[in-house]
């Protein structure tokens, strides 16, 4: 985990007796230098403030928010964007064996906890499916699409697999004595971020659920006045990157972007941009439809937004309908919604 972060941040890269020195350092509870349960979340968050970064924890939702499956989805490919390495704590559970139960009729045993485990997650697989939402009135993210999450598991080595299926998260661990199955229950994540990074993925998330919202709004709005539109759902990618990943994609990008896509590019190549920035792309069907950038060093008690271009003709009919005194009133009611599409009239589609 920290040699990934040392060369990301350069900073020294501990020895495993130094993390455990440094997460343990501060315990008052007459706990063993060397813990045989493994680390709390606490000295899990001790250990990477040694190395001077910040730890930033995000809850798994039980109810209500999100589905846990896709919100442990979106977290995970969101800031592995910048190559960060993911610490997911999981609740191990053994569970019997659909394929070795007695057959119609036979009740299933109920889990049994086998405690506690954390690993690291250092990339993942999308599957070429539709997108779905982490929430049912949300954006479809194109996260929903992972289907595994790889992972350095000290239990089952590196690039050991977690999969998501019925509802479970299956493991590479092996099967217990009686043939039951380990499976996993994400309970939190735990990023290593520099302190500079101060939006978190929740805020982006939101602001991209308004502006998703204000488009569906709009194409509604055509449609009732019977103009043929296709252009909803959008399919969103949110993920953090650095400013030198932003510009090599741009680059990589612009040799076969449309002219006004390229002068968006070319514009924002020229700019003083902050290091880090999060990253929101649109798409229909395959085509890419806008772009939103969200200043990820910026504060979280004012506007975070940074600039926005369009690369489809849509997005300026979008754009160019938030000044009419007929458009859905969530688009002119939002002023986060507002400072997007007035970066999206600047640009001529």
């Amino acid at each position: 985990m920290f040699q990934k972060t040392g060369v990301l941040f350069h900073h020294g890269i501990p020895s495993p007796v130094e993390i455990t020195r440094a997460a343990t350092a501060s315990d008052e509870d007459g706990s063993r230098s060397l813990p045989n349960d493994g680390l709390t979340p606490r000295q899990q968050a001790n250990a990477i403030r040694s190395i001077g970064l910040e730890p930033f924890l995000i809850g798994m939702p039980e109810s209500g928010i999100a589905r846990k499956w896709d919100y442990l989805r979106a977290v995970t490919h969101a800031y592995s964007g910048l190559g960060l390495p993911i610490l997911i704590s999981l609740e191990l559970q053994a569970v019997e064996n659909p394929a070795a139960a007695p057959g119609e009729g036979h009740a299933p045993r109920t889990p049994r906890s086998l405690g506690f485990h954390a690993v690291t997650a250092v990339g993942h697989r999308l599957e070429a499916v539709e997108a779905g939402a982490v929430k049912d009135d949300g954006p479809r993210l194109t996260a929903t699409r992972l289907s595994r999450i790889f992972v350095h598991d000290d239990q089952a080595g590196p690039f050991a697999r977690l999969w998501f299926h019925n509802n479970h998260i299956q493991t590479a661990l092996p099967p217990r004595d009686n043939g039951d199955v380990v499976v996993a229950e994400p309970r939190h994540v735990i990023v290593p971020l520099y302190h500079k990074i101060r939006i978190p993925f929740d805020n982006v998330y939101r602001a991209v659920s308004d502006f998703d919202s204000a488009y569906n709004s709009f194409v509604l709005f055509l449609q009732s006045r019977d103009v043929r539109c296709a252009g909803t759902p959008l399919e969103w990618t949110i993920r953090l990157e650095s400013v030198q990943g932003l510009k090599e994609r741009f680059l990589a990008e612009m040799p076969d972007a449309v002219s006004s896509v390229r002068a968006a590019m070319s514009r924002l190549l020229t700019r003083n941009m902050p290091k880090y920035l999060w990253c929101c792309r649109a798409s229909n069907g395959g085509l890419p439809m806008a772009e939103l950038l969200y200043d990820a060093t910026g504060l979280v008690q004012g506007s975070f937004f940074y600039d926005a271009f369009a690369r489809h003709k849509l997005m300026e009919g979008f754009s160019a309908a938030a000044e009419s005194p007929q458009a859905p009133e969530n688009i002119r009611r939002s002023p986060d919604c507002l400072a997007v599409l007035r970066a999206i009239r600047q640009q001529k589609v």
